[in-house]
């Protein structure tokens, strides 16, 4: 092995250990700033309930404030929980749990959880969820991708409508997303799934903010789940962001029902 060999060879494990010490650091970073907001949250809900049971036009405007404060809180946790699970998915430590889901009370649940956030972006969410889309999959990676696919159509959806559709498709069950946004030229499509890749405008920057990691997390968790995520979109015509799931088999599809649809 001659010299130039020798010294690539060394910049290589020098920098793997770059990669690495910048993934430890990120995990250690999302416990942190996990930590403090368990009891945050809680003292939040406490003085809500206290302020709800109060009347009048300044306990409606205090009670108005903690929510706005919960929905930030919210918002942060989301963030600190998405870079500790890139941290696992990115270090092998991830595993599968997989059981019982429900994908349309996931989605439900998240909807409701975002819908401040949506109403301040000036979207509305119209969604269609059929009754009892459930398969065996991981409830907490099914949560987190969902949370991902619906933060970014509001962040990128330009204030505009957004549709949410949970359906049985063939032996499968499929979650779209759509928002009518900014869109993604058609050259960026494939790499917005890559970690710390986005597809902003340059004027739009400071007005999307994130860590790019979003969509590289959801379709890492969907592969793991045997599922797939794709997108179609264009400049100015919004995205349209689906994920397939399979049943896996020990999970029956459940009786035909009518579906239920919600606007939040």
């Amino acid at each position: 092995m001659n010299r130039r060999e020798t010294d690539l060879l060394a910049e290589l494990e020098a920098l793997k250990r770059a990669v690495q010490d910048r993934d430890d650091f990120i995990a250690v970073a999302a416990h942190e700033l996990r930590n403090p907001m368990t009891p945050l949250l809680a003292r939040l809900e406490r003085l809500m309930r206290r302020a709800d049971r109060l009347r009048g036009t300044e306990a409606d405007e205090i009670l108005a404030d903690l929510t706005e404060l919960e929905t930030a809180a919210h918002a942060f946790l989301r963030r600190a929980t998405l870079l500790l699970d890139v941290s696992r998915v990115a270090s092998g430590n991830f595993s599968v749990e997989r059981g019982r889901v429900d994908l349309s009370a996931t989605v439900r649940d998240v909807l409701d959880e975002v819908r401040t956030a949506a109403l301040y972006a000036g979207s509305t969410i119209e969604a269609q969820l059929d009754s009892l889309v459930t398969g065996h999959w991981d409830g907490l990676a099914i949560r987190q991708i969902v949370e991902n696919l619906v933060s970014n159509a509001i962040k990128y959806g330009d204030g505009k409508q957004i549709h949410v559709h949970v359906e049985y498709f063939d032996n499968d069950a499929r979650l779209t997303v759509v928002d009518y946004g900014i869109g993604i030229p058609a050259a960026d499509q494939a790499r917005i799934f890559e970690r710390f890749e986005r597809a902003v405008p340059d004027h739009a920057l400071g007005h999307h903010g994130g860590f790019g990691v979003g969509l590289w997390l959801s379709q890492r968790l969907a592969n793991a789940l045997g599922g797939d995520i794709s997108v179609t979109s264009a400049p100015g015509d919004g995205s349209t962001f689906t994920l397939t799931l399979p049943l896996e088999g020990t999970a029956q599809r459940a009786p035909s029902e009518p579906s239920s649809s919600c606007r939040n």
